[in-house]
């Protein structure tokens, strides 16, 4: 479990799926850049987490694109119960628990598997594709370090409670 508490109280959940697709895919790009192209989607679910995976696995598997789904358990609480992977392989689907990781200062933020056995991060064209696993010394700090540059980014695109970008919801 992960706290986002936000200065000014704000709501964690825009902020986390703004900031996750450019801190992965163009992290030294300014904090508003465009995502167009980046083919894997991200969402925020208030709920238990079989819920959200449930919503969204047909859709996976039928555009093929991953998900990313940072969950809460409820429309009120700022502690994320973790972010979830729903990846697409063929017929099938990939689902697990992942961490944000930078194994050291200046290395780009990859996605690393709970359990530790996949490592993800985007090519340039804003796929995502699998890496190598950071050797295990290096993971707990860089996870550390993935969480600390995902709150400093939720903390830049707010002000007070109001998130600074426009952006949409879809409730199901």
């Amino acid at each position: 479990m992960i706290d986002l508490t936000l200065p000014g109280g704000a709501c964690p959940r825009l902020p986390i799926t703004y900031v996750l697709p450019r801190a992965l895919w163009r992290p030294r790009d300014p904090g508003n850049v465009s995502i167009k192209g980046c083919q894997m989607a991200f969402a925020a679910n208030n709920g238990t987490i079989a819920d959200g995976i449930g919503a969204i696995a047909e859709f996976a598997v039928r555009k093929q694109v991953p998900w990313l789904l940072a969950n809460f358990a409820d429309k009120t609480t700022s502690i994320c119960d973790g972010l979830f992977m729903i990846k697409p392989r063929g017929d099938t689907l990939m689902i697990g628990l992942v961490h944000p990781c930078i194994v050291r200062s200046g290395a780009p933020m990859i996605l690393v598997a709970d359990n530790r056995s996949h490592a993800f991060a985007f090519d340039t064209s804003g796929k995502l594709i699998e890496c190598a696993v950071p050797r295990p010394a290096k993971i707990a700090a860089g996870v550390e370090r993935g969480w600390a540059e995902v709150r400093r980014r939720m903390a830049d695109v707010v002000d007070g409670a109001t998130f600074r970008y426009p952006s949409w919801e879809v409730h199901f």
